[in-house]
């Protein structure tokens, strides 16, 4: 193992792996061991600053995707409104919205699921419709 090669791809420095992998090529003096620390605490600040910025350009990026289509998923509608439903009353409700949507020619969204790979988007006054029609009235609201 090339441990110089080794420490560059960790951006660490060489002394520093050598000391933490317990093979020193010679014992480190104090000064040594003072400046391979630092060079160390040196190498996890500079890498704790790319992951701030990455951990910024990321929430950007979320905030941008956190815009307000007016469309939801049946299970985002479902938790925003804070109700426990069955996945098999979920599933009834998106059939009766993608029928509803078909009826009235109302574009239907997709979204990345983790779960199912793709889920349909719905408008939320649409879902808003199929499920004060699946629950009655008084339980939509």
């Amino acid at each position: 193992m090339n441990l110089e090669k080794t420490a560059k791809t960790l951006g660490v420095p060489l002394p520093w792996l050598l000391y933490r992998t317990g093979k020193p090529k010679a014992p480190m003096s104090p000064a040594e061991l003072i400046i391979a620390q630092g060079q160390a605490l040196l190498a996890v600040e500079q890498q704790q600053a790319r992951q701030a910025q990455q951990i910024a350009t990321l929430e950007r990026r979320v905030e941008l995707m956190d815009g307000d289509t007016g469309y939801q998923t049946v299970t985002a509608y479902i938790r925003k409104h804070g109700w426990k439903v069955p996945l098999s009353q979920a599933k009834a409700i998106g059939q009766k919205a993608a029928k509803l949507a078909k009826d009235l020619c109302v574009q239907i969204g997709t979204v990345p699921d983790e779960r199912w790979g793709t889920v349909n988007s719905y408008p939320i006054a649409l879902l808003d419709e199929v499920v004060a029609e699946f629950f009655g009235k008084e339980d939509a609201a």
